[in-house]
């Protein structure tokens, strides 16, 4: 009976032993489950892209010694400023980024998205020739800048100065795009589903950037003419991009005024854009 008792106590202090270590191995499991979670969700987590401010400031000789009385001292070259995204974070999103870069140093460079410094040595190459920008006696200086985001979309902008030694004045130029996150898909005017409201909206903002109430005023301030008037303007050449404010648009110099106007820009209120804006990037601004 004593054996018996002994027996049944021996198995029951197992079946305890067991039954502890088994939870143990599903606590830690789960711990270990929940780890590897939370690394993953980090991983994946769109609410800030971060990127890599890359710097770069090249300079070479003038081919036209000629021009040395325009340079002030200063040699031809390039200096910008990159915000490069992180291909660790989101690789799509990073690589639609970098793609919309290289457009806008004239789509020749063909290597990897990732080697920045390989691209920008292209966009040089592409400048530096007559046919691609100003020539080798110029200077040229930028920013692309990561501007906004929300955890929907992030938006970029490009803004730049360039200088042909010799000329009158060199020229500005501003481009923003929008990506959203999910895709890297690029919203320009693709994002408008309806334009009938457009012209409004064009018209307020040129009033409020050059600070006048009366058409007559706006008229005077504008280059506008054929089939254009201060009732029907000419959409900006370059895309809108997303805004904390709303959707954003600008017109480069010369394009609806005078270059000493600067570039008008725009800004349609959130609220107010969504009625324009398909429902696809209208969600965009939420």
């Amino acid at each position: 009976m004593r054996k018996k008792t002994l027996l049944v106590g021996a198995l029951l202090a197992f079946a305890t032993l067991f039954t502890a270590c088994d939870n143990w191995k599903k606590g830690t499991a789960k711990a270990v489950e929940k780890e590897v979670t939370e690394e993953v969700r980090e991983t994946v987590d769109l609410s800030v892209l971060k990127v890599d401010s890359v710097k770069f400031d090249v300079h070479w000789e003038l081919s036209d010694p000629e021009l040395a009385e325009y340079t002030g001292g200063e040699k031809p070259g390039l200096k910008c400023v990159i915000d490069v995204p992180s291909f660790k974070q989101n690789p799509v999103l990073a690589n639609a980024i970098m793609e919309w870069i290289n457009e806008h140093f004239g789509g020749t460079y063909k290597g990897d998205m990732k080697d920045v410094k390989s691209m920008v040595k292209a966009y040089i190459k592409f400048c530096r020739k007559e046919e691609g920008g100003m020539g080798s006696d110029a200077q040229y200086e930028f920013e692309i800048r990561k501007i906004y985001e929300n955890e929907n979309v992030v938006t970029y902008l490009m803004s730049g100065y360039d200088y042909a030694f010799g000329a009158a004045h060199g020229m500005p130029y501003i481009n923003g795009a929008s990506f959203r996150k999910s895709d890297g898909k690029l919203f320009g005017w693709n994002m408008f589903s309806n334009t009938a409201d457009l012209q409004a909206s064009l018209k307020k903002g040129l009033m409020d950037y050059f600070d006048v109430t009366e058409d007559s005023e706006l008229e005077d301030n504008l280059m506008v003419d054929g089939i254009y008037s201060v009732n029907n303007l000419p959409k900006p050449d370059s895309d809108p991009w997303i805004t904390k404010d709303g959707v954003e648009m600008v017109y480069q110099s010369y394009e609806v005024a005078c270059f000493a106007a600067g570039q008008p820009n725009v800004v349609i209120p959130t609220a107010q854009a969504k009625t324009m804006l398909t429902a696809t990037a209208s969600k965009l601004l939420e």
